[in-house]
């Protein structure tokens, strides 16, 4: 009988602490830098359900961006504390295959830049062969004018064509690039200081069947400084599977040490936007 009593106190300590390490993992906060807030998500999608979205899987702070801007605008309303706004180049959906050829774009974008309380421009999608776009050029003058960070969905040639306009420019990897290699991204991280990755559709890659890729987990101990979590909710299949694409990303951080969990998470974009003056 002490036997079993012995064994049932040792289970309960067990699950105990097994209880207790998963309601630490839960509280812990997140920044999510890379979230879309569209029209095309219809009326149900209202901006109490977004940010109660947030509450519920302990997001703080996210980057916002929305088709048209005043989505975002409308969000960061709501929550001018938590909510990041990147200030959106496209009009339209279609115009995300044709920004780079259409000038017309540029004077509501210097028109929104006026109000001044925006942190970024993007996400901008580009590949190499339109990298030497007028419009293009002329959005990189404006984001190193303006002190604003770049949302880039790109390839490694568009990432070297930026520095070599403005080696200073503070510039998001969206997806951690186009051919997300941690021996490729370990050389551009090391490359450019002021590049950082989201990870955000990434969890396959970087954990297969949940269990930590070695190489990314190289990468993300030698740069968790400068990686950050991303979930892009770019559809309303995004928004529904939200939750689940949290509790995809955590199963692979919590694989990590707590310093590297606590940057991914939060830290490192905490302070790449500045935030390190507020209580969370």
């Amino acid at each position: 009988m002490q036997r079993i009593v012995i064994r049932l106190s040792c289970a309960i300590f067990l699950l105990s602490n097994s209880l207790s390490a998963n309601c630490e993992q839960l509280s812990q906060p997140i920044f999510d830098t890379h979230v879309h807030f569209n029209a095309s998500l219809g009326n149900e999608w209202t901006e109490a359900r977004i940010l109660q979205m947030f509450k519920d899987n302990q997001v703080k702070h996210a980057v916002v961006t929305g088709i048209p801007n005043s989505k975002t605008l409308s969000l960061y309303q709501q929550s001018p504390s938590s909510i990041i706004p990147f200030l959106n180049v496209y009009q339209h959906p279609s115009d995300k295959q044709t920004w780079h050829q259409n000038k017309k774009l540029l004077k509501p974008l210097k028109q929104q830049l006026q109000q001044h309380l925006w942190a970024g421009i993007g996400e901008l999608h580009i590949f190499a062969e339109h990298r030497h776009s007028e419009v293009f050029k002329t959005i990189l003058n404006l984001a190193d004018q303006n002190n604003l960070k770049l949302m880039m969905h790109c390839d490694p040639a568009v990432i070297d064509e930026i520095y070599q306009q403005h080696s200073d420019l503070k510039v998001i990897w969206a997806h951690a690039g186009a051919y997300p290699y941690p021996p490729l991204l370990h050389d551009y991280l090391q490359r450019y200081p002021d590049l950082y990755l989201d990870v955000s559709m990434r969890n396959k890659q970087i954990a297969p069947n949940g269990k930590l890729d070695p190489e990314w987990e190289n990468l993300l101990l030698a740069f968790s400084d400068r990686i950050m979590l991303g979930i892009d909710t770019y559809s309303e299949l995004r928004w529904d599977d939200y939750s689940h694409s949290v509790a995809e990303a955590q199963q692979w951080i919590r694989q990590l040490p707590t310093s590297v969990q606590q940057d991914i998470r939060f830290q490192t974009a905490k302070k790449l936007f500045n935030l390190q003056a507020k209580k969370e």
